[in-house]
């Protein structure tokens, strides 16, 4: 009898172990590499030009994103300057002062009507620009 117990113990244990390790051991899900990056970004008219500004922070380095790009309507990037971002630096460690940026779109490259812009970043992680999900639309009369 204790044989019989001893027998079906192990061939249940064997059965079991491969449902429970999928159950209790299997890998995280990736995260998108948009969810590690922190971003805001504001767009301000003046007669000359548009200006786009915001801040990017890597959440997964905590350091300044190193490359910053503003579309234009999903066709045109335009380069943005870095600016300090005291605010930033508030929040979070002193080195991520530099997360801010500014972009100049001139009146002269754009058409009457609704436009948007979005912000994407380069970082040393991904070996492709990330879409940060950030947008901003402003309208041209």
């Amino acid at each position: 009898m204790l044989t019989l117990i001893l027998a079906f113990n192990v061939l249940a244990s064997a059965f079991a172990f491969p449902s429970l390790h999928d159950r209790f051991y299997v890998p995280a899900p990736p995260i998108e590499p948009a969810k590690e990056i922190q971003a805001d970004v504001t767009t301000a008219a003046s007669r000359d030009a548009v200006v786009v500004s915001g801040s990017v922070v890597d959440l997964r380095d905590a350091t300044p994103a190193e490359g910053i790009v503003v579309r234009l309507d999903g066709r045109t990037d335009f380069p943005v300057r870095r600016v300090a971002r005291p605010d930033v630096l508030c929040a979070m460690e002193a080195t991520l002062l530099q997360t801010g940026f500014e972009s100049s779109i001139p009146m002269a490259a754009l058409v009457t009507g609704r436009h948007e812009v979005a912000v994407f970043v380069k970082t040393p992680w991904s070996a492709k620009s990330i879409d940060t999900g950030v947008r901003s639309t402003f309208r041209v009369p």
